[in-house]
């Protein structure tokens, strides 16, 4: 039987922490009830000691082996970890519309996990992570990283390249729900006013342009473009082919 849900997705996204600011100041103008909060939002109420002497009691075989491994207290009334902006989610991250009056209802007792779960979650919502930054060696391998930013360092060393690297956005839908299909449909939208996919494909070897990319499967912000532009060792990786700015490419014909 196949699944009445199906998902939106764009996975190669380059946005800086000034576009993902961006991306985000026009989601609250379009949705000023839109909310992101990290993806592990029940953090602030783990108790991480006790769950580790629980899992070693578990281990020991002190403890029954369905015995939940993590240690939570109720949150209660308590505020939810938001996040100001999606500048800060540079981890996984849930954005979702509340609704006038919106107040998370968590469930009563935890579940097998130990963990205390929202059971009246906002139903328009996506997944979001912003991309993070990479710098790499020139010799050798140039693909493994040697350490990685949230933000872009004001200098790299002479033998290394630095590249942004390409996040992702989803989201989950019902076929029969036009309300979220429609809402997708929006914030995708948005998203492409923020965003270029005019971008060069560079050698793997050499990352010299080679030219401008026919397959629009990377979405580039506009000061992630800038970013590029302002040294030639500056790079916007996919996970298997680097970009530079097109014109880099014309230059080369």
């Amino acid at each position: 039987m196949k699944s009445s849900y199906r998902w939106k997705s764009r996975h190669h996204i380059a946005l800086t922490r000034k576009d993902a600011d961006a991306f985000w100041d026009a989601l609250r103008a379009e949705f000023p009830a839109i909310r992101v909060l990290p993806w592990d939002f029940e953090e602030p109420w783990l108790d991480h000691k006790a769950s580790e002497e629980q899992r070693s009691l578990i281990k020991a075989g002190k403890l029954p082996p369905d015995t939940p491994r993590q240690v939570m207290r109720h949150p209660g009334k308590d505020s939810l970890p938001y996040l100001p902006s999606l500048g800060g989610a540079v981890l996984p991250s849930t954005v979702w519309i509340e609704p006038p009056g919106w107040r998370p209802r968590w469930s009563p007792a935890p579940n097998r996990e130990g963990v205390y779960t929202i059971i009246n979650r906002p139903r328009l919502q996506f997944e979001f992570t912003r991309s993070t930054f990479s710098l790499r060696s020139r010799a050798n391998d140039p693909w493994h990283k040697t350490r990685s930013f949230h933000d872009s360092p004001d200098t790299i060393p002479e033998n290394e390249i630095l590249f942004l690297d390409c996040c992702r956005m989803v989201g989950r839908y019902r076929l029969d729900d036009k309300k979220n299909q429609a809402f997708l449909r929006r914030v995708w939208r948005i998203l492409d006013k923020h965003t270029t996919t005019e971008l060069a494909y560079c050698d793997l070897k050499t990352r010299e342009p080679q030219g401008v990319s026919s397959v629009r499967g990377v979405w580039a912000g506009f000061d992630a473009v800038a970013w590029m532009r302002r040294d030639p060792r500056h790079f916007i990786s996919n996970g298997g082919v680097c970009f530079r700015p097109p014109e880099s490419a014309k230059s080369k014909r």
